[in-house]
């Protein structure tokens, strides 16, 4: 089809060794075949460098916003806002 493929990583599947360890070879053809890597953090950038993936493939994309750029919008009929 010509569509470019990409994988995500969110810690689970790239930091428990047993996993790395047991699907190893299925690991680098994914990092071979993918057309972009994306991870949610800087360490797990690191991890994946050091399973060998090309730094030029990896992007770290964090979940969450910047509330230094988005604000919520508070009004008296609002639904309290809990941060964690």
């Amino acid at each position: 089809m010509g569509l470019p493929y990409v994988a995500h990583f969110y810690g689970h599947d790239a930091s428990r060794y047993k996993i790395l360890k047991e699907y190893a070879s299925r690991y680098l053809k994914l990092f071979k075949y993918s057309s972009a890597i994306i991870c949610a953090s800087l360490e797990m950038k690191k991890r994946l460098i050091d399973l060998e993936v090309p730094e030029e493939k990896i992007h770290n994309i964090p979940d969450g916003v910047d509330l230094k750029i988005f604000q919520p919008t508070v009004s008296k009929d609002s639904i309290p806002l809990f941060y964690l």
